[in-house]
Formats: C-alpha cells, structure tokens, sequence
C-alpha cells in the first residue's frame, strides 16, 4: 500500500483572534489524535470585507508565532469579492483561482469557523474531496442557525447537475446538507458551556482545554508588540473596557455605540476605577478621542497594545479588578484564562439590537453577570 504522506491541513481564519482559535483548535486535535499521525497545516488569512492594514498585519504576526505553518497565504482580496449572486461561469473561475492561488494539489481538511456564506462555501465547493472541522468564532458559534431547506425534487437535482452555481446560490445563509455530511468534528473554546446550534447536533463537538489555549497565547509573547507589553500604574484599581463594532454592522449607529460605552466608563469612574480602553481589532473609527473628552480628567486611558490585536494576549499580566464589555466574548475568556472578574452592559444594548444581535446579546445576559454587580474599588491598591 502506498502512502499519501501527511495529513494536509488548511485552515482558514478572518482575524486574529481568529488565528489563535485556530490553532488552539488543532493543537487540541492533535492532541486527542492516535499516535504516529503527520499532519502538514497551511494557513490562509481572509475577510470577507474590506481589511486595515492594521489588521492583517497583526493577523501575519500572530499567524506566524502560534504554529510552524507549512505556508501563510493572503486570501484577502480573493475572498471578499465572493458574493451569492454569481454565474456559472464566474463560479468557476473563482473556484479555479482559490485552487491555483493556495498550490495544493490535494486538501485533507479544511478548517473553518463558518460554513453558511458565500465566501466559506465557495471554499467547500473548491475542494470538494476535503472533510470538514469547525472551529469557534465567538459567541456566533453558539447562536441557533437557519435549519437546512426540505431535499430538491428530481428537476431540480437535475438542474443543480447541470449548473451547480445553482445550489450555491438558493442555499443563501442554510448548511448545505452535502457540506454538513463532510463534518468530522467541532473544536470549540467554550464548547463546555454551551450546547451545539441543532444544525450540529450530531457533529463531535470538543472543547479546547485552557490549557491549551494558554499554551497558544504564551507563544505569542514573540510578537514585537506583546515582548514590549507594559501598564503604567494608575493610582486606583483599573478595570478594562472593551469595543466592539457594532455599528460597523449596521447593528446601531455610531452614536448610540458611542453612548453606551461613555454610560459603562462613567459607571466604573463612579464605582472608584481607574479605566483601560481597548479598541476592537477590527475597528475603522476609533471611539477613544470622543470617550477620553468626557471622561473626567486622568481616569481614561488608551491600552498601549496595537488594536488589531486581542487583548487576551496581555490581560493576564494587568493586574485587572475587572474586565466590561458588551457581547464580547472575551467576557467568557478572561475568567477561564486568567481569573478576571468580568461583567457586561448588555442590559443597555438589549433596546437596539435586533435579529442575530438580540440572539447574542440574550446569550451574553443570561450568562454573565451585569455591570450593575460591579463591585465598588477597594479604597487601596493591593
């Protein structure tokens, strides 16, 4: 029997954290694999907008510190010109061109955290021969998800046969059944704390120990920007306050954004905190000048780590009293890393946000504690 060498893996990922889950993901794999089995990893860097410079340089740098990669691939521009409403023709060439842009003559496993839009099924379609694992992107993962339509009738199999753009295009935002038949396993980092959307019902679902995760932060202490990590000393205990994007999303507008985050830091100002600010990584407008200008004088201040990466790369050597954020979900991973209290002002964003969002933030209230359980800053510094 001949022997096809080592398992080829490639794994996808659309930001860093995304990087890190990743591979968190496939260090727990590996972990749990029988003895003797070789895997060769690829990696392959997208979004499915428009990037920063910003962030995917930080993508690069965390890429290249968390694993040995076999190759690191920029999909950037490739990806986020994938939409549902294409042609056969424009189908194809698309799919030829993800195949010729990564060189691989075969895929074993492709590693993803998506697999219901246009850009990540443009991926399974390009590599149909590829078994499939799931890892977390955040809260999403955790979120119910449209069920698959009822099986196409003999005309329409007939049609599919004949222009497979067809079933790429009416599938919009469901699982399709072919793709989810291809999935061996889902590698969550907080799969212990929440069930799998019924779509995954019968999908292996693993949690990723911290452990584990740990394992993967620590190795990027060799990014420049996190060797060099330091905090001044603030003259209170600090706690952390974290963006998001939300109106990035069209979720709320900018202003309403920008107003929930002035009401949490005057809450912790109030409760006798010194404030951390922490842009998200994918931020385009920045909060941090319209906060600091009404925040009283001296009590906010901007975390000195670039934004575009995550903050879970640093927070376990602040010295935090606590961590306040809205549907972040380092609001579960800062507990489970490193012990830091942390509580959330979803109770202020429940009256904006609707569809998937109200999903994600009814996930986030029932779990966390609320910002009003913020405990008043002890008097001294420890």
């Amino acid at each position: 029997m001949v022997s096809r060498g080592p398992v080829v893996r490639v794994g996808f990922a659309l930001g860093s954290w995304q990087v890190v889950a990743l591979a968190a993901g496939l260090a727990e794999a590996d972990a749990r694999a029988p003895a003797g089995r070789v895997c060769e990893d690829h990696l392959v860097l997208y979004e499915t907008v428009a990037v920063s410079g910003a962030l995917s340089a930080a993508m690069h740098e965390v890429g290249v510190a968390v694993r040995p990669w076999r190759s690191i691939v920029d999909a950037f521009a490739l990806l986020a010109s994938v939409r549902r409403k294409i042609g056969q023709r424009e189908f194809d060439a698309l799919k030829s061109r993800l195949r010729a842009h990564l060189g691989l003559d075969r895929i074993d496993e492709l590693w993803l955290c998506w697999l219901t839009r246009a850009p990540e099924k443009l991926v399974l379609e390009a590599y149909p021969e590829a078994r499939v694992h799931l890892f977390e992107d955040g809260l999403y993962s955790y979120l119910p998800q449209r069920p698959t339509p009822s099986a196409p009738g003999p005309l329409t199999r007939w049609l599919d046969a004949r222009r497979p753009v067809r079933r790429f295009r009416r599938h919009k935002s469901w699982l399709d059944p072919r793709h989810a038949a291809r999935l061996d396993a889902a590698w969550m980092l907080l799969g212990d704390q929440w069930p799998a959307p019924a779509v995954f019902a019968g999908v292996p679902w693993h949690t990723v120990g911290a452990d584990t995760l740990r394992a993967v932060l620590a190795a990027c202490r060799s990014v420049p920007s996190v060797a060099g990590f330091a905090l001044d000393v603030t003259p209170r205990p600090g706690v952390l306050v974290l963006g998001q994007t939300l109106s990035r999303w069209q979720a709320m507008t900018r202003a309403e954004e920008l107003a929930v985050y002035a009401g949490a830091i005057a809450i912790a100002v109030e409760r006798g905190y010194d404030v951390w600010w922490k842009e998200h990584p994918r931020a385009q407008e920045p909060f941090f000048a319209e906060l600091a200008a009404s925040a009283p004088p001296g009590r906010l201040r901007e975390l000195a780590l670039p934004f575009a990466l995550p903050v879970e790369l640093v927070a376990g050597g602040m010295g935090l009293a606590g961590c306040v954020a809205g549907i972040s979900t380092a609001i579960f991973y800062l507990p489970r890393l490193y012990g830091i209290p942390c509580f959330t002002f979803a109770d202020a964003l429940a009256p904006l946000l609707k569809e998937r969002w109200a999903l994600q933030n009814e996930l986030v209230r029932r779990a966390a504690a609320p910002l009003s359980a913020l405990p008043p800053a002890p008097t001294h510094r420890p």
